[in-house]
């Protein structure tokens, strides 16, 4: 789960990277109220490893490492 606050309205994409920087997934692309946000990541599929969860919304650019372990 992904849980994330936005402080304005606008137009965001949350995307999943892999350690090399390439785009596994995206989340969500579209406009996206002002508020807490929660979003969910099926990663039944993929390898153990660690990921990049990336926000992008206007000006604003926000990157995070997550370990994924099964």
């Amino acid at each position: 789960n992904i849980n994330f606050g936005m402080s304005l309205a606008g137009t965001t994409q949350v995307n999943i990277l892999d350690i090399t920087g390439s785009h596994i997934e995206t989340l969500h692309s579209g406009f996206l109220q002002s508020g807490s946000h929660d979003m969910s990541w099926n990663a039944e599929y993929m390898p153990s490893g660690v990921y990049f969860i990336s926000l992008n919304s206007g000006d604003n650019n926000l990157t995070e490492k997550v370990v994924l372990l099964k």
